[in-house]
This record gives structure tokens, sequence and C-alpha cells, in this order.
């Protein structure tokens, strides 16, 4: 035991002799513990060391390039401060305030480097103006010897000088003329292009009424003129009102209608009227009625004209109706019944009726008889 606690007072020191041998073990461990902090610290110490290290050695180096770049930029400018004293020595410029004072700024610069290209350009052009003038004067020169070894006197070359002076002027005239002529010829042009132009316009406008005249005029696939078209619809709707009347008077028999498939060379296309007959079943031109039923046709087709204008007049109306001559060709049946249908109508319109027939005499009350003698015609009350 004696051994034992000086061994572990050589190695733990005289406090460490006295424990008992069962603490041995905490001390131990408590050694190792503060033995792995202090390794632990010593390695963060070790990496910081480096570290400082690094950096320390980083920033050596940029000293020396700093010192480097120092030591050039030093070079450099005593090496311009020597050319500077070099250029000012051999200019007129005493010191460096005056040179800066003679600097001119930069928009000057460009200015006067811009008169400068200007003046030039001027010059060159000048040079060949002189040149073009030197020619010109040893060509004439060259002439004036040449007369005057052919015998040719001053007075005959100013005498010549003038006659081309002349004949340039009349050039230049000539030429003025041809310049005005000119100017009216491109005037004309554009009044020429403008005129064209209209006439276009004029022949298309003229192209589409030329065809909507034809069209109106009759030449169509239908061969029928805007009038004639138009007249037939008023001749239609006159057959229409006529047809009621000639079917009375004819029992049924007879229509008027529009025969608008009608021969061009008879009158108009289209305007000629047709019958119908109930009983064939066909319809027939009106030229191949019967004298009689031609006049009932001609009566029927008065009164419907009447009817079809008033319908169409608004306000206006036909108060009166005047039947000249035809009722002789009618036999007694058909003189009932044209009778018949034209007292109706005195119930709304005044009827007027022309004709040598003795027996409408009788059956007219109300008439005024003319009787011819050697002196003329007179009523006979």
């Amino acid at each position: 035991i004696a051994q034992i606690k000086a061994r572990r007072a050589e190695q733990f020191g005289p406090a460490s002799a006295d424990q008992e041998p069962g603490g041995a073990a905490a001390a131990l461990a408590d050694l190792e513990r503060r033995l792995k902090e202090n390794e632990a610290r010593a390695g963060r110490y070790r990496a910081a060391r480096e570290a400082g290290g690094k950096q320390f050695a980083g920033a050596s180096a940029r000293e020396a390039g700093a010192l480097q770049e120092r030591d050039a930029r030093q070079a450099r400018y005593g090496e311009a401060s020597a050319a500077l004293a070099q250029a000012l020595a051999a200019s007129p410029f005493a010191t460096e305030q005056a040179l800066a004072g003679a600097l001119v700024p930069e928009e000057a610069e460009t200015r006067w480097a811009r008169e400068i290209s200007h003046w030039r350009e001027e010059r060159s052009r000048l040079e060949s103006l002189e040149t073009e003038l030197r020619r010109g004067l040893g060509e004439i020169q060259g002439e004036a010897e040449q007369r005057g070894a052919a015998g040719l006197t001053a007075e005959d070359i100013e005498a010549r000088l003038e006659l081309l002076a002349g004949e340039r002027e009349a050039a230049e005239a000539a030429r003025d003329r041809a310049a005005g002529a000119l100017a009216a010829l491109e005037r004309d042009g554009a009044a020429l292009r403008e005129a064209r132009e209209r006439f276009l316009q004029l022949a298309e406008q003229s192209g589409r009424l030329t065809a909507l005249a034809d069209d109106l005029g009759g030449k169509n696939p239908k061969k029928t003129s805007f009038d004639a078209w138009l007249l037939g619809r008023y001749l239609a709707e006159a057959a229409l009102f006529a047809t009621r009347s000639l079917e009375r008077m004819s029992e049924g028999r007879y229509s008027l209608l529009l025969d608008s498939g009608g021969e061009a060379g008879r009158g108009r296309a289209g305007l000629d009227l047709a019958v119908f007959d109930a009983y064939t079943g066909k319809t027939r031109p009106c030229a191949t009625l019967s004298g009689g039923e031609s006049f009932m046709a001609s009566i029927s087709l008065a009164l419907g004209l009447a009817d079809s204008i008033q319908s169409r007049s608004g306000a206006v109306r036909l108060d009166a109706v005047f039947i000249d001559e035809g009722f002789g060709s009618l036999d007694e049946g058909s003189l009932d019944k044209a009778l018949i249908i034209l007292d109706e109508l005195r119930d709304h319109r005044m009827v007027g009726l022309i004709s040598h027939v003795g027996e409408l005499r009788s059956r007219i009350p109300s008439h005024i008889e003319l009787v011819k003698t050697g002196a003329g015609s007179k009523i006979q009350k």
C-alpha cells in the first residue's frame, strides 16, 4: 500500500497519495476526461494556427504585390515626369500650368477638325477648277496660235470670240426654252394622266349606265323594255278589273289576259291582250272575237281601265264614262247584258252612251238626240 501511494504521489501529486484505492478509478476517469478536453482544445488551437498562417501568407503575398505595383507606378510616373519635362523644354510653354491653360475643349477640337476637313475639300475643288481652267486656257492659246499662224489677226480672233459668245447665248436661250417646254410637257403629262384616270372612271361609270340603259331599253333576254314592262303591269291590272265585267256580259265564257309573249313586230312586245275561252279551255287572240264580243271586251276594258286608275290614284275619282258606238254589233241578248252592267254602274258613276241604235232611245230615259239639217246638226227636244 505504501508503494502504491508513493507511485500515485509520483504520478498524480501528493494529494492523490492519500486517496483510497476505491477512488482511484474516479480520479482516472476524470483525468481521461480532462485529457480529451485538452486534446480537443489543442486541436482547435492547431487549426486556428494553420488558418492564421494561411491568412498571414496571403496578406504577405498581397503586400508583396502591392509593393511591386507601387514600385512600377513610381517608375512610370518618373518616366512620364521626365518625358513631360523634356517636352516642356522643347515647347514654348515654360510650366505645366501654361500648357494646361493652352489646351482646348473637346467640342472645339471636333469643330476645328470639321472646319479643317471642309477647307481641305474646298481647296481640292478649287485646285481641280484651276487645273480645268488652265487646260481650257491652254487649248484657247493653242487655237489662237494656230489661227495666228494661218494669218488671223487679233481683230479676227476678237470677232470670232464675240461670235462664239453670241452662239453660247443663243444656246443658253434655246436651253431655257427647252427647259420651259419640258416643264410644260411635264405639266401636260400630269394633266393627261389625270384626264386618263378621269376618263377610265367615267368609262367604267358609262359602261354601267349603258348596260342599265340597254337593259331598260329592251336589250335583255326577254326583249322587253322597262316602260313596256311597266305598262304591261298596268295593263294586266286593267285586264283583271275588265274581266269582272266581261265574265258577266259573256255569262262566264270570256276572260281578258295579258299576252306577255306577243310578237315584237306588232307594236310593243308584251302589251297585247288575249282572251281565255272557258268553253274550249284555250287562250286565243282578241282578233278572233266577233263584232259583238269585241264590243263587250272593249266596254269591259274601258271600265276596267277606269277602275284601275281610280284604285291607284287615291282621292282621284272618275265620275263619268262615255262609250262611243259599237252597240249595233250586239245581238239582243248581248245588248241586254251590256245595258244591265252599264245600268249598275250608274250607282257610282255617270255613264254616257253615244250610238245610233234606235232601241237604246227607248231604254235610256235621259238622252240627247242630234238631228242633221241643211243648216247643220241640232239638238232635238
